[in-house]
């Protein structure tokens, strides 16, 4: 169900380019989980533009679990975190 992506450590935009690179890959009923040592702030936006539901869990001080999906066939309570 979840395509992982790493992206700690990498300088912007470098997390933004690989992430919206992910998320034209991903199939129905995938999610993309993102890690990262940041909030993506820009990529929120892009994410609602292109239809995909967005959750994002801080999972230890400053580190980040970002949920991306798109399809309706993933309950969106199954996703951990809050809605962007």
């Amino acid at each position: 169900m979840f395509v992982d992506l790493e992206l700690r450590g990498l300088p912007p935009p470098e997390p933004l380019i690989q992430a919206t690179s992910q998320m034209a890959m991903l199939e129905p009923g995938q999610v993309l989980r993102i890690t990262l040592d940041r909030e993506p702030y820009p990529l929120y936006e892009i994410a609602k533009e292109q239809g995909f539901r967005v959750r994002v869990k801080e999972f230890e001080p400053g580190q980040f679990h970002i949920h991306l999906w798109e399809d309706s066939s993933v309950p969106e309570d199954s996703i951990p975190g809050e809605a962007r």
